[in-house]
């Protein structure tokens, strides 16, 4: 908390006076006559004392409403409060006629006059008014006579310069600093230290596949519940058995696992999308672009939660996963609408590379090649004598607790494209035993 407040203060101090010393910056020509000069903030006014110089004491801001907008400048004041200079910076007013207040025979007329002095001549003052623009005239008399009356109340009221405003600003923050330094002590809740320990066994890759935010997260989850521990398929089992002594449970083994797309290419369009390019809007209307409502999209939403950049779009147009990148986190897996994406052991060697429940001559139809159950891989795993095959929902699954990988079902289907049935997880990558 220290640290954090100290380096606070140094960027209050840094950044506060540069935003005001910009608010209150004077014009060129007034910061080259007079650089020495010093902003004051007042109560109804800011305005600018000037030290060292002979003829002049205060800058103050002129701000009136004239016969077209409004009128901007700065009134230059001696120490009696007298005119030393007036200079308008911005008008509206009529081209030829009220425009005419900037001119210098204008202006001179208020050099050394006091407020009591500066009023029209038509109404017993000192100024004479421009022909034909004597609202825009009086408007500047106004002005003036407004800005010297505000400076004289800050005088007298005692106005704070700009250091001291702020030297007020940082002491608030110090004083709201200290406050909550003390807050923070007094009623910090004490941290269980394993949270820590457990934390730095972690893979500290965020993936959020465990469910929670982050691995910081995950670690103060797994201290209040220890048995959330396999929740990380990534935590190697080296690391896993020392977070379960520090948790005083006991860690079962992390299979090593890879994350495997259920759909191959082949599948026709049924129109063209140009909707949100995402697979999760895409699949809203009428189940998506595809002849084949169980194909991949392509898109990408799963490609957005991979944190090992495991995963691409191939030159098919679908995802295709990088074996070994992959961690099997499991973090794309929900990402997908289709539920095409699963964990699978990386002892597995085979998998049917399609998810539809379409009967065959539907699937024939819509893509080049989805499985047909056409049962040709039931009879060679049959004649095989392993049985590990089955049509279930006119789809073929495989039961990996019986499959003994002989790869005859890969070479007798008939798909298109190499088959339906496809070799998997010849790259070997295995979570740290």
């Amino acid at each position: 908390m220290s640290s954090k407040f100290i380096l606070f203060l140094l960027l209050f101090s840094l950044l506060v006076p540069a935003v005001i010393a910009q608010s209150q910056e004077l014009p060129q020509e007034l910061n080259a006559l007079y650089p020495q000069a010093t902003a004051v903030e007042a109560e109804n006014i800011t305005y600018w004392r000037i030290d060292g110089a002979d003829d002049a004491r205060y800058i103050g801001l002129l701000s009136a409403r004239g016969m077209e907008g409004e009128i901007k400048g700065y009134v230059v004041l001696d120490e009696d409060f007298k005119i030393v200079n007036v200079m308008i910076t911005e008008q509206h007013e009529t081209p030829g006629l009220g425009s005419r207040i900037t001119e210098e025979q204008f202006l001179q007329q208020f050099e050394g006059l006091s407020a009591e002095e500066i009023a029209l001549s038509s109404e017993g003052g000192s100024i004479d008014a421009i022909t034909y623009a004597t609202i825009s005239s009086s408007a500047v008399v106004t002005g003036v006579n407004d800005t010297i009356d505000a400076i004289k109340s800050a005088e007298s009221a005692g106005g704070f310069g700009y250091l001291t405003v702020v030297g007020v600003f940082g002491l608030i923050a110090i004083a709201f600093g200290i406050g909550l330094s003390v807050a923070a002590t007094k009623f910090a809740v004490q941290r269980d230290e394993r949270v820590n320990k457990v934390f730095e066994l972690l893979p500290h890759q965020n993936c959020g596949a465990c469910g929670f935010a982050g691995c910081e997260a995950y670690a103060e989850a797994l201290v209040e519940k220890p048995d959330l521990l396999g929740s990380c398929r990534i935590t190697p089992n080296s690391a896993a058995k020392e977070i379960a002594q520090i948790l005083g449970t006991e860690a079962g083994a992390n299979l090593p696992m890879v994350a495997q797309m259920k759909c191959g290419d082949g599948c026709k369009p049924k129109y063209e999308y140009s909707g949100i390019k995402t697979c999760k809007a895409a699949a809203q209307v009428v189940n998506g672009p595809l002849m084949c409502d169980y194909g991949c999209l392509g898109f990408g939403d799963c490609i957005e939660k991979c944190k090992f950049d495991a995963m691409f779009i191939n030159e098919l147009g679908i995802v295709e996963i990088d074996e070994e990148r992959c961690t099997g986190c499991g973090a794309c897996v929900p990402a997908c609408p289709k539920n095409l994406i699963s964990l699978f052991e990386r002892d597995y060697k085979v998998m049917i590379k399609c998810s539809s429940k379409d009967i065959g001559v539907f699937v024939t139809r819509n893509c080049e090649n989805g499985c047909n159950a056409c049962r040709r891989c039931v009879k060679a795993c049959e004649n095989h004598g392993a049985n590990a095959i089955t049509i279930v929902d006119y789809l073929a699954v495989i039961d990996y607790s019986k499959c003994d990988s002989c790869y005859d079902c890969v070479a007798v289907c008939p798909r298109g494209g190499g088959g339906t049935i496809k070799k998997i997880n010849q790259i070997k990558k295995m979570v740290e035993a």
